[in-house]
């Protein structure tokens, strides 16, 4: 799997610097193998780089069967950077084992990226969607892994959300990624009412999870949930074909997600 896939321990994935070493070096290593979604023709709503006759319209058909159905309740949606089968999808399939042989160390450079995203952009998130964070939070599982570090300076609440309908994890089988308003509920411990939320999972599929965590939210009164995913997951072959033919450079300082729709 190319680089990625050879390197052992917790070090940087390219130069090998130590964990508690010159992270912002390592993640000007990491950078290299990241797409940025800031893609001409891409869906406003969910980032899937729409083929070309797609263009102009203002979401992709998959967001629009999920509006129609009630089936979206993000009230924006942040993603870093492109994932399809490379180093970079490598990454973030082994730090949990989906399908391969766990590799826990593989969240470093993960956790390097999210704790770095979120002190260069957490105040533009803010002015974009014209809001205060009240809560971070995280989808309840391996996200957590991520986000729930002590290399950003923001506190996270990673038990606001509870899992009470799980549903069978890691599928590669996107007709099994069902929205499910009853699949998580809140911790009756934090009074969301009115609370504006940020929410934090590793990759956006479907968009099936992190809408039923929107959900929940929102049933318990929260006013506006912002969704932040690592990826954007790009499995289709002309879809990929779109972000290699058409990809930008990536850079941390980068900012065209902190818009709303």
């Amino acid at each position: 799997m190319g680089k990625i896939s050879i390197t052992f321990g917790e070090v940087c994935l390219k130069c090998r610097h130590r964990k508690l070493n010159k992270y912002d070096s390592c993640l000007e290593c990491f950078q290299g193998f990241l797409f940025s979604t800031d893609l001409e023709g891409s869906c406003p709503r969910c980032f899937s780089p729409r083929l070309e006759q797609y263009r102009g319209y203002d979401q992709c058909y998959d967001c629009y069967l999920q509006v129609i159905n009630n089936e979206y309740h993000l009230d924006g949606l942040i993603a870093i950077s492109y994932e399809i089968q490379r180093d970079f999808g490598y990454c973030l399939h082994a730090y949990k084992g989906s399908g391969i042989h766990i590799k826990p160390y593989m969240a470093f450079p993960l956790q390097v990226l999210v704790a770095k995203w979120l002190t260069v952009h957490y105040d533009c998130i803010e002015t974009a969607f014209n809001f205060n964070i009240d809560y971070i939070t995280h989808i309840p599982g391996h996200a957590g892994k991520l986000i729930n570090t002590y290399l950003h300076p923001y506190q996270v609440k990673g038990d606001l959300i509870e899992e009470v309908n799980p549903h069978k994890r890691y599928s590669t089988n996107e007709g099994e990624r069902k929205f499910d308003p009853d699949r998580f509920k809140v911790n009756k411990s934090y009074n969301v009412e009115s609370a504006n939320i940020l929410l934090f999972d590793d990759v956006y599929t479907t968009g099936s999870t992190i809408h039923s965590a929107a959900s929940s939210l929102k049933e318990a009164g929260s006013n506006k949930v912002i969704g932040l995913v690592l990826a954007r997951h790009v499995g289709n072959s002309d879809l990929i074909k779109q972000v290699l033919n058409n990809k930008k450079d990536f850079s941390i300082n980068d900012c065209p997600y902190c818009l709303p729709f």
